[in-house]
């Protein structure tokens, strides 16, 4: 058969003419499909033009010539059969399901079908206008899909913040340089804790850091109404620290990072570029400051997609990169564990527990997932604020397969 022209033809003639021979190479590859699955599955971007004709305009219109008689007597037109073409694109659904099932253990065909998926994912994002800035897979340390800037900006990674301020606790616990187990204030100078009262002090002694880093504390606002952190934190009232459940808080992280910095005697940003992001060859990340000068370990850092996905492989990896070890498995295991248990399945270190793997979440669609029993790693920076589930529920239809 000869091949089909790349060129999509305008006129009406040579436009059925071209989805003709799309048509017929569709029903020969369908009835193919079992005994030779690549050529029916490489054929799907074609299935996908008949599928866009059917639906829009231009079928109706070469329809309505036809019926007018205003097109050659002797044009194949099976194309035009609505029950033909839409009998087609029914069948290929069926026989794609099936050819998903019988092949998932063939690492050809199975590579291809999760291709396709991911496909699928990038056509759901341009299809919805959603403002994605760039996706990265990863297929067992690999990087299998890109798409979008995934390397040559920056991005905000909001709540993102908090997972990359853990790992740098679990360096420096690894140093033996923090402990968790301390109360809240014992890190924080004197000067900041001066002029609290006594019930205040008491109030925060009684919380730990690990109950900082698991968000168990209730009653603490989102977040400071500026950015003087220190003040706002230190004198807020209303949490409750005889009480454990899960509250999401900035001030929390904000009051790690401090402790951090403290604790190490070095500012905490300089110590995640000088032990995470050097490391991992990571140059163009960029961090926010309390009005203190602290770094600011809630949120505010940028990244590009491909250094978040650097992080997800240091994680995926158990602490090593590049065959360096940078911070230890058995704090990575701890801090990507259940500590706390919440709405969303539960919580560990600054990480989100996600089906059988965890996240590291932004509030406008920043996410990195670590799936290590299905060795993916999935990466995409966007600025969707309308607190809907779409992206992440496009991803797993066809990226996981759910």
């Amino acid at each position: 058969m000869k091949n089909i022209k790349e060129k999509r033809p305008q006129d009406p003639v040579s436009r059925i003419e071209y989805m003709e021979e799309l048509y017929d190479r569709g029903l020969k590859l369908i009835k193919e499909a079992d005994e030779n699955p690549l050529a029916f599955l490489n054929f799907q971007s074609e299935i996908e033009k008949l599928e866009q004709y059917y639906g829009d305009e231009r079928w109706k219109n070469d329809f309505a010539l036809d019926e007018q008689g205003k097109l050659p007597a002797d044009l194949k037109r099976g194309v035009l059969s609505e029950d033909g073409l839409y009998n087609l694109l029914e069948e290929n659904k069926e026989v794609l399901k099936e050819v998903k099932e019988k092949y998932k253990d063939d690492p050809e065909v199975s590579a291809k079908i999760r291709f396709l998926g991911y496909e699928d994912f990038k056509k759901d994002i341009l299809k919805n206008h959603w403002k994605v800035f760039g996706v990265e897979i990863y297929e067992d340390g690999e990087l299998a899909y890109s798409f979008g800037d995934t390397k040559d900006n920056v991005y905000p990674l909001y709540s993102c913040t908090k997972s990359i301020l853990s790992i740098a606790v679990g360096i420096a616990l690894d140093q033996n340089k923090i402990d968790l187990s301390k109360d809240s204030l014992y890190y924080i100078p004197e000067k900041y804790k001066a002029n609290l009262s006594k019930e205040q002090k008491e109030k925060w002694e009684k919380l730990s850091l690990h109950r900082l880093m698991t968000m168990s504390v209730p009653g603490f606002p989102f977040r400071a109404p500026d950015d003087n952190y220190m003040d706002f934190s230190l004198a807020n009232e209303d949490f409750n620290p005889d009480e454990v459940s899960f509250n999401y808080s900035n001030i929390c992280s904000y009051i790690v990072g401090v402790a951090l910095t403290e604790a190490l005697g070095e500012d905490a940003w300089e110590f995640i570029q000088k032990n995470i992001l050097k490391p991992l060859d990571i140059t163009d990340a960029t961090c926010s400051r309390c009005s203190k000068g602290y770094f600011y370990g809630a949120s505010g850092m940028e990244m590009s997609v491909n250094d978040l996905s650097k992080v997800g492989l240091l994680l995926y990896n158990k602490g090593v990169y590049n065959g360096k070890r940078i911070v230890s498995e058995e704090y990575l295991n701890k801090a990507t564990s259940i500590l706390q248990m919440n709405l969303e399945g539960g919580y560990g270190y600054y990480f989100w527990k996600y089906r059988e793997g965890y996240s590291m979440n932004g509030k406008f669609k920043q996410k990195c997932y670590i799936l290590p029993e299905r060795k993916l790693i999935i990466t995409y920076l966007a600025d969707i604020e309308d607190g809907s589930n779409v992206l992440r529920d496009s991803m797993e239809k066809h990226v996981l397969g759910l």
